[in-house]
């Protein structure tokens, strides 16, 4: 979506930088002065590289020119858990510090002049001088998206202020987002226009109780009222405002809020908008004219930063600094904007409206927070998630119960699949717990998820195949995730979740890791040391066989462990190694699901391929399909998946219907499409 919204339609990818080869071009003078801009961006780069330390200098650069490609993980982390964030990403604050800056210069170089004081209005001519350096500093910033929207809505600031136009605020915003969205209609699905304008009204929407508070005040108290109190005072109250104004954007789009942000901001905001930047600033000039000045400038504003990171660090490392919640949902974020206009705008207001609006404000943290136990889901349901090449599993019950069978998936990224996938997924659902996590065996591609899962989801049970395991990182995980709140059990054959009524069963069909006396095994392979489970909701049934071959699969039929099922999740991810004819043909599964990457050169195998269309059973590849999910009605199974509109990312996806399996009749219903 994000690319399709920068109009980029095609992506491709090469093997190594060796096969890119510049085109050379000759360049005239419309082409020199495009890029002329992004030359001097990278100029200064390099010179920042040059003249800072490695731990200054991603910061520097992403304050600086809007680039945060240098800033470590760790320092974008800290940065997020204690709620400044915001600062590292140049916007309206940063333009309006600069703006403030460049004025109070050209006020003072103008007020010099006696003859421009009398003939015209200084203030208004030092306003209008600010806009060309702003301008040219949005370009050094890379002009992205909220870069532009803060300069626009500058320029139209200024403007609206030389034509004594600005009598209320709503009129400036309004004008500022109706410039913004003629510019690029796109904007108003971006997150950080969202943010933007949602943290501006409301803290313009206070501010008018703000003044008051301090209006009402007796001579006596302002006396009392020191000027070091009236900052605290307001800031604070400044940056909760615009916390609580953003709160359901951001738990819609990141599922996560700082809660400890309005006090980190008070610290980290002056130390990076009011000593670094400044400081870098004046230095960025220099950087091509008087090296030693400008390392000193660097320099000095690099105590600013390396300061705001020892508070970002601290704070970060607070128990729930941050917290982690479900999505809203619609109705919901109504609501509690709705009692957080009443409480911002609304002069007369009660003591009991008051408490009122206070109460659905925290209603909406506990409705948000518990949404999937207190509203319940109607269907019972199981998804496999497209998580790449990988697997994923997720059980859901109508009584509210989480189960996932594995969690791991394609690594090409900083983040693992449960942060990229699984957790957003299960957050969208409104989940803020799991039950139990089955961990069929510790391979990356069923595992590398599930660390993110146990931290921001707290499973009761975690249930593996032995407690003995070769992987490092694997054991590091099973030894810290032992708590009071999580019980990590090695999972034994026969063992079965149910339900009250026993219409839902999730059964332990074999531990491949342990024998008969339950000892651990050593001869077999490494693949066929892990679990199989099947899983019912009424009469109808899911065999999930993680990554047995052929030989565990013979051995499951011998003893007669595994009958019929309705569906089976296609073994180590559709391998020629797994799945023979005779373990499918004594399941005689109505469909196949396949947990695998796109393209993929080796999964689903031929012989699956050609076993499935000589027997007439549907397989549906999650690497094509995306997310399938099966769900169970009263009447029979539907399985669903998501398609996007045309294949267009800006078009929302809608939830389609490609097979139904009735409870009462074997043929296919007419509600049938052919997989793809």
């Amino acid at each position: 979506r994000f690319l399709a919204q920068q109009d980029i339609w095609i992506t491709g990818f090469i093997k190594s930088p060796l096969f890119i080869e510049e085109i050379k071009q000759k360049e005239n003078i419309a082409h020199t002065i495009s890029y002329l801009p992004e030359r001097i961006r990278n100029a200064i780069s390099i010179r920042l590289r040059q003249k800072t330390s490695p731990e200054i200098y991603g910061l520097y650069q992403a304050i600086l020119i809007g680039d945060r490609s240098a800033v470590s993980q760790t320092h974008l982390e800290s940065f997020k858990a204690s709620g400044v964030f915001h600062i590292l990403a140049i916007s309206g604050l940063h333009l309006s510090v600069i703006g403030a800056l460049l004025y109070l210069t050209f006020y003072k170089i103008l007020s010099i002049s006696e003859r421009l004081l009398l003939a015209f209005s200084v203030r208004k001519i030092a306003l209008l001088l600010t806009v060309p350096p702003l301008i040219i500093y949005a370009l050094l910033a890379g002009m992205n998206s909220p870069v532009l929207r803060a300069l626009l809505m500058s320029i139209i600031t200024v403007l609206a202020v030389c034509n004594n136009r600005i009598k209320t605020f709503l009129p400036l915003i309004s004008g500022a987002a109706f410039v913004i969205l003629l510019y690029n209609p796109h904007q108003l699905r971006t997150t950080s226009f969202q943010l933007s304008f949602c943290a501006v009204t409301g803290i313009l929407l206070f501010l008018p109780k703000l003044v008051s508070t301090f209006e009402k005040q007796s001579e006596q108290e302002k006396k009392y009222t020191t000027k070091i109190y009236t900052y605290l005072f307001s800031a604070i109250a400044v940056s909760v405002v615009a916390t609580l104004s953003v709160l359901p954007i951001n738990l819609v789009a990141f599922n996560r809020i700082s809660v400890i942000g309005p006090i980190s901001n008070l610290l980290v905001e002056p130390l990076i908008c009011l000593w670094a930047l400044p400081l870098g600033l004046l230095s960025l000039p220099l950087v091509f004219l008087d090296y030693s000045l400008a390392e000193q400038l660097l320099q000095l504003g690099g105590i600013g930063i390396k300061a705001a990171l020892h508070v970002t660090t601290f704070f970060s490392e607070l128990p729930f600094s941050s917290v982690w919640l479900p999505t809203p949902p619609l109705w919901l974020v109504a609501i509690y904007y709705g009692a957080l206009l009443c409480l911002l705008t609304i002069q007369n207001v009660t003591v009991s409206h008051k408490r009122i609006a206070i109460l659905l404000i925290l209603l909406f943290w506990v409705l948000t927070k518990y949404q999937h136990k207190i509203i319940r889901p109607t269907q019972n349901q199981i998804t496999f998630l497209d998580v790449g090449q990988g697997s994923s599993t997720i059980i859901e019950t109508r009584q509210g119960n989480i189960y996932i069978v594995d969690g791991g998936g394609s690594s090409f990224s900083a983040t693992t699949i449960g942060e990229r996938v699984i957790g957003p997924y299960l957050w969208d659902k409104g989940v803020d717990q799991i039950d139990t996590i089955f961990i069929t065996h510790p391979d990356n591609d069923h595992f590398n998820g599930v660390p993110f899962l146990y931290e921001h989801f707290h499973p009761a049970q975690i249930v593996i195949r032995n407690q003995f395991e070769p992987k490092e990182s694997y054991r590091h995980f099973l030894n810290n995730s032992v708590t009071q709140a999580t019980r990590v059990t090695v999972g034994q054959t026969g063992n079965i979740i149910h339900s009250q009524d026993y219409s839902f069963t999730i059964n332990l069909v074999k531990n491949f890791s342990q024998n008969s006396h339950g000892d651990s095994h050593t001869n077999r392979s490494e693949i066929n040391r892990g679990l199989v489970l099947k899983t019912c909701f009424q009469q109808r049934c899911l065999i999930l066989p993680g990554d047995i071959d052929k030989t565990a699969e013979q051995e499951l039929l011998a003893n007669k462990t595994i009958g019929q099922s309705t569906f089976l999740l296609a073994a180590h991810h559709g391998s020629n190694t797994s799945n023979s004819r005779e373990f499918i043909e004594q399941i005689a599964p109505e469909s196949i699901f396949i947990s695998a990457g796109k393209n993929s050169r080796y999964f689903p195998g031929k012989e699956l391929l050609e076993l499935g269309k000589k027997a007439k059973i549907p397989l549906y590849n999650t690497g094509n399909l995306g997310t399938l999910e099966l769900e169970f009605d009263d009447e029979g199974v539907g399985l669903y998946r998501y398609r996007k509109f045309e294949n267009n990312p800006l078009h929302e996806r809608k939830r389609d219907l490609l097979h139904y399996y009735p409870f009462k009749a074997q043929q296919v219903s007419e509600r049938t499409s052919t997989p793809q």
